[in-house]
């Protein structure tokens, strides 16, 4: 289990916090930003292991999956974006449990009590971008909603995502620091 918390909270600071602006639109662009993410995926993983040469298969196995599912996502994924971004982070949860299968000789940095808390704290830039995908296929679709006013909608088109930016980084400066302190 603590395998499979360690990935997930690689897998949650590189598409979340690590995935600026610049490195998005890379990705977007080609094969050299899809690249640079999946290498990000990686190299955050491999901070969280103690044993990065016992692990290496994994880690490849990591980025090769990160990359294709990435890919794919940008291949196909339509208007709206809320059902692209939800099925591409069930195939990563997927592939983070099949790693986690398949690779038991990972040996985590940390320790499963620093991991939950921590996966807690990066799922919040993760739930925000969600909202700002969700907002922004309402703006696009221009319906009303029953429960939300168009200036809410707009509001959250607006400022979601910066704030999923911002929030991500403060928490990753926190992990590191209690990090730091835990090893």
């Amino acid at each position: 289990m603590t395998i499979f918390f360690t990935l997930l909270l690689a897998h949650l600071l590189g598409d979340f916090p690590l995935q600026t602006n610049r490195i998005f639109r890379m990705k977007v662009q080609g094969p050299k930003g899809l690249a640079l993410h999946a290498a990000i995926h990686v190299l955050v993983t491999a901070l969280l292991i103690r044993n990065l040469w016992q692990a290496w298969p994994a880690l490849l196995m990591l980025g090769f999956l990160h990359y294709l599912t990435d890919w794919a996502k940008l291949r196909y994924a339509n208007d709206p974006l809320t059902p692209g971004f939800i099925l591409d982070q069930a195939i990563h949860v997927v592939t983070l449990l099949v790693i986690t299968v398949l690779t038991p000789q990972i040996i985590p940095l940390f320790p499963l009590w620093f991991l939950i808390p921590a996966v807690v704290l990066a799922l919040i830039p993760a739930f925000l971008t969600f909202a700002y995908v969700w907002a922004s296929d309402q703006c696009r679709a221009n319906m009303p909603r029953p429960f939300l006013s168009a200036t809410t909608i707009q509001w959250a088109c607006n400022q979601l995502l910066p704030l999923s930016q911002k929030t991500g980084w403060i928490i990753v400066v926190m992990l590191v620091t209690v990090g730091l302190l835990v090893v």
